[in-house]
């Protein structure tokens, strides 16, 4: 669409690359020192054996989160309580069409979203924190209302809420989003609230988290979705 000159919604090709390829976005982070979980990034060629070593040397200690490099909606991820688990996981993954993995610490919290909607400058909407009954907040769980309950605006401590909401606007401008993205945290009980990931192209289901976020702002869900579409005609001409 950008060699067409089509206009369209969200943000352009390098905010979209570096909030889908998970590894340069964490690189990012370390850089702005933003707290996110410490990984590593190997290759699904790599043999188990060579993985768990890295693993061992860099992150040294269990459990572990394992995910794509890229992807979304939690498919691919899983939880690796020791080195078999890690191992087993690594073989199940083997079988899916993912070259790339990261592997992280995993850290104990509740995770929090907190979206960022276009209203003439990019405005923060209220936190949604989200817990679930089941082993993470997985695929099903942001797929099913029932497996999920939702908090918003979260109840979360004053300097704790200060901190994810700034991080979040600055997360959105440093990686040049435009118009509409979601910040992943953790809410952690000793107040740790680590940075997980951005999503340039949140759901825009009436039952999704952006919709939840916009209307305890007291934006409509069809407010929300014409703010959307007017991206499409605000943005700057592409730079690479």
């Amino acid at each position: 669409m950008e060699q067409l000159g089509i206009p369209y919604t969200g943000s352009g090709v390098l905010a979209s690359a570096l909030g889908m390829h998970k590894p340069t976005f964490k690189t990012l982070l370390t850089a702005l020192n933003i707290d996110t979980p410490r990984s590593v990034t190997v290759l699904a060629d790599h043999s188990v054996e060579s993985t768990l070593t890295t693993v061992e040397l860099n992150l040294g200690c269990y459990p572990v989160f394992v995910k794509p490099a890229g992807g979304g909606g939690s498919l691919g991820a899983g939880i690796a309580r020791d080195a078999d688990e890690l191992a087993g996981l690594l073989r199940a993954r083997g079988k899916e069409q993912y070259a790339e993995y990261m592997v992280e610490e995993y850290i104990d919290g509740i995770p929090c979203t907190v979206g960022i909607l276009d209203q003439g400058r990019p405005a923060v909407l209220p936190p949604l924190t989200c817990e679930t009954d089941r082993v993470f907040y997985d695929y099903e769980a942001k797929h099913d209302r029932g497996l999920r309950r939702e908090t918003c605006p979260a109840e979360l401590p004053e300097g704790v809420e200060q901190r994810v909401v700034e991080t979040a606007l600055k997360v959105h401008q440093q990686i040049g989003a435009h118009g509409v993205s979601c910040v992943d945290f953790l809410i952690c009980p000793d107040g740790r609230s680590p940075v997980l990931e951005v999503n340039t192209v949140p759901s825009l289901s009436e039952q999704g988290s952006l919709a939840t976020m916009a209307t305890a702002a007291g934006v409509s869900y069809m407010e929300m979705i014409k703010r959307v579409l007017d991206t499409a005609f605000t943005k700057d001409a592409y730079v690479p």
